[in-house]
């Protein structure tokens, strides 16, 4: 957690501030502690103070954290009678708006208008602070959003009821370590995608994770994938150089839902450290979160790699491949798991194991090359090419045993001519055959 062992103790009610400022809210675990700053004598970081205009007048708030307003950074007359962790600067007047002592996190309520959607929120209330006007206490409640760009953060928006105030303030350390995962962008036709990091350092917030809890800090990917993927994480690669851990979660960001977890995958001889993998299966667009972190208090250094592969494809759920590239366009996918046809015509039988690409906009009249011939096909394919709709396909071509790939392998590669905007290309292995097939589209 970003902590330091710098702390000061407030002589009045032993209250803990400075860098310390950490707090649960059903059950994640919260640090804002990167936040906060001192109180005796630190200048409020630009972004805490808010001005707004209060009737006829332009006011001013003031936040902390865990922390009363500094005086030395704004007045000590923010604190009268208590130590206030936000104030408001009335007529020339400062008035307290909620104790620090009795500070309290609590659940974050978003913004009007779907701006930072998560977060959370920490509440100054008391009963010292009083709004003599209204005969009630002064209360403030700041929600923290989740904003990935802002380090630390700041005001932005200012309401109140009375004398309870409610702001809202933008920061990344209003994010979970998954909300500011980093993205994957997995190929949609299968492949295996690699990255490389280090959890050195890296922040650890247990109470978050139910898939299981770790000594070690995590770090965090996201990656949406299509229905009927089955997606394969692994650290058995041999840049990684801890004992690993991999954690994946779907759900959202804030209330993450466990799915699978691993901390050691006894099939893997490719490095001599603990590696894990993990494998799933999805059933809808799901985004999911991939977490990188070591058995008990282990770090270090990874290669994590990440294999796609869609098994239920038939030609309503072709897909899409982008037209009139002018280089070639590679797919690395796989037919393993696929269902067997259901058409029996174009070389296709019920015991082939298709999988269906859509390609359109390829230049009519302008030849189109398909191939399989790759070291990385290792099963006898075939490519069946059909025009027309799902409901009406109308054969075109298909071909079989027409190349030898350098590990002596049969592939297939076929050429034809586009007449029409749109045509389905299928790859299968001859005889009921599957495995992983590397697609050359070409023209």
């Amino acid at each position: 957690k970003f902590q330091t062992t710098v702390v000061l103790l407030l002589l009045l009610l032993g209250l803990v501030v400075g860098q310390n400022c950490t707090g649960v809210v059903n059950g994640i675990e919260w640090d804002l502690s990167m936040l906060t700053y001192d109180p005796n004598s630190d200048t409020a970081p630009a972004g805490y103070s808010l001005p707004y205009t209060n009737g006829g007048s332009t006011d001013t708030f003031f936040v902390n954290f865990c922390a009363e307003v500094s005086s030395a950074a704004v007045s000590p007359d923010c604190n009268k009678g208590m130590e206030s962790g936000s104030c408001q600067l009335h007529a020339g007047t400062y008035y307290g708006a909620g104790n620090a002592p009795d500070m309290e996190f609590q659940e974050y309520t978003p913004p009007a208008g779907g701006a930072y959607p998560y977060g959370v929120a920490i509440h100054y209330g008391g009963t010292t602070t009083l709004c003599s006007q209204l005969q009630q206490y002064r209360t403030t409640t700041v929600n923290i959003g989740c904003d990935p760009t802002e380090n630390p953060g700041q005001l932005y928006s200012l309401s109140w009821s009375g004398c309870d105030y409610t702001a809202y303030f933008k920061s990344v350390y209003g994010c979970t370590p998954q909300c500011i995962a980093i993205s994957l962008e997995p190929s949609d036709y299968g492949g295996i995608l690699h990255v490389y990091g280090s959890t050195v350092g890296a922040p650890v917030s247990n109470s978050l994770y139910s898939c299981g809890s770790s000594e070690s800090g995590s770090v965090w990917y996201s990656m949406t994938v299509a229905p009927a993927t089955t997606v394969t994480a692994s650290t058995c690669n041999s840049n990684t150089d801890f004992d690993s851990v991999l954690s994946v979660y779907s759900g959202s960001c804030q209330s993450p839902v466990c799915v699978a977890q691993n901390n050691g995958d006894r099939d893997c001889t490719v490095t001599g450290a603990g590696a894990s993998s993990v494998t799933w299966t999805s059933s809808d667009t799901t985004t999911y979160y991939i977490g990188v972190s070591g058995y008990s208090s282990s770090e270090g250094t990874y290669e994590l790699s990440i294999q796609t592969s869609v098994i239920n494809v038939p030609c309503s759920h072709a897909f899409q491949v982008p037209g009139d590239s002018s280089t070639p366009f590679v797919i690395q996918g796989s037919t393993i798991g696929a269902p067997p046809s259901t058409l029996e015509i174009c070389g296709l039988s019920n015991e082939s194991l298709p999988v269906w690409y859509e390609i359109t906009n390829y230049p009519i009249g302008t030849a189109v090359t398909l191939s399989t011939c790759s070291s990385y096909t290792n099963f006898d394919t075939k490519i069946s090419v059909f025009s027309g709709s799902c409901s009406a396909l109308q054969c075109e071509t298909v071909t079989e045993d027409s190349c030898s790939n350098p590990n002596g392998i049969t592939t297939a590669t076929v050429t034809f001519t586009p007449d029409t905007d749109s045509y389905f290309v299928v790859i299968y292995g001859a005889n009921g055959l599957s495995g992983q097939y590397q697609l050359t589209i070409s023209h």
